[in-house]
Order: C-alpha cells, then sequence, then structure tokens
C-alpha cells in the first residue's frame, strides 16, 4: 500500500514537471476528454484558458490571497527588517535606547503623573502629522509639550523613519527581484461539470509555483463561462485555502 502511494507520488511530480516543460502535452489530453463529454469549444486544457489560469494566479502577489506565494516567498530567506516591532511599537534596541532616554527626561522634567502620561503620549508620536491630531485631542498638549518634542523626540524619530524607509524599499526591491524569478504551472486537469444550459465549465487542477528555493503545488478549481459577446469569462478559486 505504502509503494502504491509513493508511486501515485512521483506521478503527480512528474505529471507537474511535463506541463512546466510542455504546457501542451496535458493541454491537448484535457481538450481530447472535453470533446469526449461534448465540447462546445471551450476546454478546461485548452492554451489559452491554461495561460488565463497561470496569469491569474502571478497577478495575486499578497501572501493573504495566495497561499502558494507566501510559501515560496517564505521560504526564499526574504525578510523586512523590524525598525519597529510587529504589533507591538518598540523600535529597534538602539533607536529604543534614545526614545527611552527622552522618555526619562521628560518624566523629570515635568515630574506629575498627568505629565507622565504627556510624556508617554510624545513617545508614541512618530511624525508632526501625528503631534497635530495629538494636540487636537480633549487633553491638548500645551506648547512647551510640542517644543520638547521637537527638541528631544523629534530627531531620533527621523532617524526611525529613514530607516524605516530604507527597510522598506530594500524589502521591496528583493520580492520584486523574487516575483521576476517565479513562474506558474498548471497540470493534471479535470473537467469536473458542464451546464448545458449556460456553456458554463468546471474544472479542477494542481496549480504549481516554480521558484528558486523549491517548488509547492496545490489543488485548484476554475470555471469557464461564455460571454455574450464569443469571449469566456475564467474565474479561480483556491489560491487562498
Amino acid at each position: 500500500m505504502s509503494a502504491a502511494r509513493k508511486l501515485g507520488a512521483t506521478v503527480t511530480v512528474i505529471g507537474i514537471v511535463v506541463v512546466a516543460a510542455n504546457p501542451g502535452l496535458l493541454s491537448t489530453a484535457a481538450t481530447a476528454i472535453d470533446r469526449f463529454v461534448g465540447s462546445n469549444g471551450l476546454g478546461c486544457g485548452d492554451d489559452a484558458v491554461v495561460t488565463e489560469v497561470r496569469s491569474l494566479a502571478q497577478g495575486h502577489k499578497s501572501p493573504s490571497e495566495n497561499s502558494l506565494y507566501a510559501t515560496a516567498l517564505g521560504s526564499s530567506g526574504i525578510q523586512k527588517e523590524d525598525v519597529v516591532h510587529p504589533g507591538v511599537g518598540w523600535v529597534r534596541p538602539d533607536l529604543d535606547r534614545q526614545i527611552k532616554a527622552a522618555e526619562d527626561a521628560c518624566h523629570r522634567r515635568f515630574g506629575s503623573y498627568d505629565y507622565g502620561m504627556t510624556c508617554s503620549r510624545l513617545r508614541g508620536t512618530k511624525t508632526p502629522d501625528q503631534l497635530k491630531q495629538s494636540g487636537d485631542a480633549i487633553n491638548r498638549l500645551s506648547a512647551s509639550d510640542i517644543q520638547y518634542w521637537y527638541d528631544n523626540f523629534w530627531p531620533v524619530y527621523q532617524r526611525i523613519n529613514a530607516e524605516e524607509a530604507r527597510s522598506t524599499k530594500e524589502y521591496d526591491e528583493k520580492v520584486a527581484d523574487f516575483d521576476k524569478r517565479i513562474t506558474y504551472g498548471v497540470g493534471l486537469i479535470r473537467l469536473q461539470r458542464r451546464d448545458e444550459t449556460t456553456g458554463k465549465i468546471s474544472c479542477a487542477a494542481k496549480l504549481t509555483i516554480n521558484a528558486p528555493s523549491g517548488s509547492w503545488s496545490k489543488d485548484v478549481k476554475y470555471t469557464i463561462e461564455p460571454t455574450t459577446d464569443g469571449d469566456a469569462y475564467i474565474q479561480l478559486y483556491g489560491l487562498s485555502d
């Protein structure tokens, strides 16, 4: 039994490789199956359909929308350098020490509990725009509070903001390069059902992403609907599962 499962897995991998190397081979087989069940010209494995399915997958690059992409990107080692700790707001240790020192000095200067709250608010303000928003709050910041922020917090936050911009730019450049090096393959294409009234057909296939760090596959479904102008409307399902 285990040998049979292993053989099946081997056949699946070979099938996917064949599709990537020669997409027309599997398309021909799938189209033949469609003709067997009475195709009206729209086929799960038609070259134009398969190309569109690959294009739909390629166009969804958000990890939350495309789990294959998320897996491939995660395996690539590309990570954004955290200047601000995700979900917590702590800045990078060396910059955090400078911000904390400015807040401690604020506490020593103003002393009272109320100003202790103000100092905490000042620490959490990263830009002049945020400072203006804080100043418009119910507990307004005084002119001396605002000047204290500009003198003690803003110089550090300028560095932090610049580091965040640099980190984001480097990450985006690496991801853009990664995107150029990935390809998608569509294999093991099957016709699932056909609506004889509307002409809509439902298909299943194995979608594979090929990246420098490896290849991953998942089962997806897609539908093809004829339009009134003689074109086809294709929808791809299962990318985010």
